[in-house]
């Protein structure tokens, strides 16, 4: 394992294509929402729609490699649960 980049010309391929897939995440909140804000603003590699704000964005992906949804780093990973029970 190796630090990658998520953003920026030197993105892993892999992020290139998730964030292709799914270029917004859904916040919700009005908490949630203004902090993303103030990290977006201080962010280096932040510098487009649809980049990676912060490194605690979620992908779920189905079995055949597609992003089906994006999460923001606010979003509770256990919440995910139902959206995995619907694609198996």
């Amino acid at each position: 394992m190796a630090k990658i980049e998520v953003n920026g010309e030197n993105e892993s391929p892999v992020y290139a294509i998730l964030k292709e897939q799914q270029p917004k995440e859904e916040i919700k909140g009005l908490k949630n929402k203004m902090a993303m804000k103030a990290i977006q603003k201080i962010s280096t590699t932040c510098k487009k729609d649809g980049d990676i704000v912060w490194n605690f964005t979620k992908f779920l992906v189905n079995k055949e490699g597609n992003a089906i949804k994006r999460y923001d780093p606010t979003f509770n990973p256990s919440d995910i649960e139902n959206d995995i029970k619907e694609l198996l």
